[in-house]
């Protein structure tokens, strides 16, 4: 028989991502995470960075293995690829949008194994 959830179970507190120094966090819609279960949830947005490859934060959580994932870009239609790190470095890797130079930020909506 597998475990009742109780309401701390269900209940995220929320933490705010301390973004690396080049990053600047979006006030309206701040990246936070949260852990439940051994899962590590990330949501909000940052700004933009200028370069590909760009080290967003470096987390205490970390996956078992690299993991891949897509966002939203707003302010031209896109996807935005990140990755996690074993190492709990959180990386912008880089975008594909309709028009590049009109994207103001990235949306990260994730849950993220850490097994």
């Amino acid at each position: 028989m597998g475990k009742q959830l109780t309401s701390s179970d269900l209940n995220a507190a929320w933490y705010n991502v301390n973004l690396n120094s080049n990053v600047n966090q979006y006030s309206v819609n701040p990246l936070k995470y949260s852990i439940r279960q051994n899962i590590l949830y990330l949501r909000g947005s940052f700004e933009i960075v200028s370069a590909n490859e760009t080290e967003i934060a470096r987390l205490t959580q970390k996956p078992s293995s690299l993991t891949d994932f897509t966002c939203a870009t707003v302010g031209s239609y896109g996807p935005a690829r990140m990755s996690l790190s074993k190492d709990g470095i959180l990386k912008f890797d880089g975008l594909i949008a309709n028009d590049p130079s009109k994207v103001t930020r990235i949306e990260i909506n994730e849950e993220i194994p850490l097994w």
